[in-house]
C-alpha cells in the first residue's frame, strides 16, 4: 500500500515501522540462495519511489525488520526503495531473507539515492546479469546529493561486472559502513568520498575502505 501511494506521487509521505513485516517467508534456503521450488508462490515487490516519482520523505524503521522481499525483472531501480531523491531519508531498517534481480542500480536498501540512508542493513541476496550495472548490498548507486552512513551489508551480491557489499558506484558520500558479506568490499567505484569504512579481509581488495580480520569484527575493533 505504502509502495503504491508513494509511486502515485505521495512522494513526501512519512512512515513509521511499528513492527517487523514479512511479505513472503522462506524466500531464501538455509544455504543463501533462492528458494526456487517455491518462487511461483511469491508476491513480488514494488519498490518504494521511482525515477518518476523518487521518495522525499522521512521513513523511520525504529530498528524493525522487512524481510521476505521478492524481485525478478529485467528493470532498474530495485530495492526496498529503488529510488530515493534529494531530501528523502530512511533509516532504521533491515531488509533481510529477500531476492531481487533485476537490470541495473539494484541494493537492498535502495536502488538509487539522493537523499540519506543512515543505520540500515541488508542481508538477501542479489543478482545482476548487466555487466555494467551498479549494484550493492545497500545501495545501487549513490548520487551527488547522497550519503549512505552507519550501515553494513550482510547478505550475497552476485554481478559479472563486480559486485560491491555497500554501494556499487558512490557520487556522493559514504560514512562509517562495513561489508561482511560475501561480495566485494565495500564500493566498486568511487567519485567523491568515502570516510572511515571497512570490510571483511576475505571479500576481496577495495582502494576506498579498510581490511578487517573476522576476528576484527568479532571484536569491535575500530
Amino acid at each position: 500500500w505504502f509502495a503504491d501511494y508513494v509511486n502515485n506521487g505521495n512522494t513526501s509521505a512519512n512512515a513509521v515501522l511499528t513492527d517487523n513485516i514479512t511479505v513472503n517467508t522462506g524466500v531464501l534456503t538455509d544455504e543463501g540462495y533462492l528458494n526456487s521450488s517455491n518462487k511461483d508462490n511469491f508476491t513480488s515487490w514494488t519498490p518504494i519511489g521511482n525515477n518518476s516519482n523518487p521518495y522525499t520523505g522521512t521513513f523511520d524503521g525504529q530498528g524493525h525488520t522487512v524481510s521476505g522481499l521478492y524481485f525478478y525483472d529485467n528493470k532498474a531501480y530495485v530495492g526496498l526503495f529503488g529510488y530515493v531523491g534529494s531530501g528523502g531519508r530512511v533509516s532504521g531498517v533491515g531488509v533481510v531473507d529477500f531476492y531481487f534481480r533485476g537490470d541495473d542500480e539494484i541494493g537492498g536498501v535502495c536502488g538509487r539515492n539522493f537523499g540519506t540512508i543512515e543505520s540500515c542493513y541488508d542481508a538477501g541476496y542479489l543478482a545482476v546479469s548487466n555487466t555494467n550495472a551498479y549494484i550493492g548490498g545497500v545501495c545501487g548507486a549513490n548520487g551527488g546529493t547522497g550519503t549512505i552512513e552507519n550501515c553494513y551489508n550482510a547478505g550475497t551480491v552476485r554481478s559479472p561486472g563486480g559486485a560491491s557489499g555497500v554501494c556499487g558506484e558512490n557520487f556522493g558520500t559514504i560514512e562509517n559502513c562495513y561489508n561482511a558479506g560475501a561480495a566485494h568490499g565495500v564500493c566498486r567505484g568511487n567519485h567523491n568520498e568515502i570516510k572511515n569504512c571497512y570490510y571483511l579481509d576475505t571479500t576481496g581488495n577495495d582502494h576506498y575502505a579498510k581490511a578487517k580480520t573476522a576476528e576484527a569484527f568479532a571484536s569491535g575493533e575500530g
